[in-house]
């Protein structure tokens, strides 16, 4: 009796001690990372880095996703986890270059305002 005690005790510990939780924290900060991305217009000003950071995005969710399927006691989340970084990180790198080129941008706008102003006003030349 004491045996099979013992041995469902430890069943149950394994089963609790390997069960791993979903990086639910990480693919939050991914989505958010992303918004911000596409609130400073990266889709247009970054598209390459935006992209790669929604493609890395979907690559982790899709081992979440496999993760999900496998036995409690065998998942392990930290592929994914490392996807959802690399994530993350691409999503800050397309905000940083969209806003570095809406600088970029506004300050080219500014410098043509600022030679149109000092052209001189062109006058007719026609007789009337």
């Amino acid at each position: 009796m004491k045996k099979r005690l013992l041995f469902f005790v430890g069943i149950v510990g394994i089963l609790a001690v390997g069960c791993e939780k979903e990086p639910a924290d990480k693919v939050a900060a991914a989505q958010e990372a992303l918004s911000k991305a596409r609130n400073s217009d990266a889709a247009a000003l970054a598209n390459d880095e935006f992209r790669a950071a929604e493609a890395t995005l979907q690559r982790a969710m899709v081992k979440i996703d496999a993760e999900r399927k496998k036995l409690p006691f065998l998942r392990s989340y930290k592929i994914a986890a490392t996807v959802l970084e690399e994530s993350i990180e691409e999503a800050r790198r397309a905000q940083e270059k969209a806003l570095a080129e809406q600088k970029r941008l506004q300050a080219e706008e500014e410098a043509r305002k600022a030679a149109e102003a000092k052209k001189p006003a062109r006058r007719s030349t026609r007789s009337r």
